[in-house]
């Protein structure tokens, strides 16, 4: 049986050859739209690719675009990395619009 990490981000420039070298299955999540649109298209035969926004990346929150989410949602089997940062640099307005925006295409495509 293999190991089974559930959090974990991973630079897209990686090899494939590193992550096979780890012997585990993992859960990678993006932490943008962009890092996303290129996560995607990698096929890591233990990596499953989830989209996420991360709440304490500016250009992240800044650049967050409701269809291309909603897109990305029906690309992948998971999101993750959502949510509100009190320690962020993102300001709390903008966090939560793009929070309400994720769980509503969410509640629309679980």
């Amino acid at each position: 049986m293999l190991p089974l990490d559930l959090h974990s981000h991973i630079e897209l420039g990686i090899d494939p050859g590193e992550l096979v070298a780890l012997r585990a299955c993992v859960a990678a999540v993006t932490r943008s739209l962009d890092e996303f649109d290129s996560a995607v298209e990698r096929r890591d035969p233990s990596v499953i690719w989830g989209v996420g926004c991360h709440p304490g990346l500016v250009k992240a929150a800044k650049g967050f675009d409701v269809e291309r989410f909603t897109s990305a949602v029906r690309r992948t089997a998971f999101v993750g990395e959502i949510g509100l940062d009190g320690a962020s640099r993102v300001d709390i307005d903008l966090q939560q619009k793009v929070f309400r925006d994720i769980l509503t295409v969410l509640c629309k495509s679980p």
